[in-house]
């Protein structure tokens, strides 16, 4: 499943960002990429995948921005629910 991105970018920040989700403890069997979305962009996607073991129900998964703003590490969170269905 790919996940769109939308950032926005506030005080003429545009430099690179790293985003990542991060599922919750004790679920098992998703995947996702880090994604690097590059300078001056504002879209970008992730692209969640769940092998054949991946624990079903819904999971309150965290999306995490990071980057350098004027030489400051700094962060963002976003929680979305995933529904992961046992296979038919």
């Amino acid at each position: 499943v790919e996940i769109p991105l939308k950032l926005d970018r506030l005080f003429g920040f545009a430099d690179q960002i790293e985003v990542s989700l991060e599922p919750p403890a004790g679920v098992a069997g998703l995947a996702v990429p880090k994604v690097m979305v590059p300078n001056g962009q504002a879209d970008g996607k992730l692209e969640l995948t769940a092998d054949k073991n991946a624990t079903p129900g819904e999971h309150k998964v965290t999306i995490r921005a990071k980057a350098k703003f004027n030489n400051v590490n700094v962060e963002t969170i976003q929680q979305m629910t995933v529904t992961v269905e046992k296979p038919s």
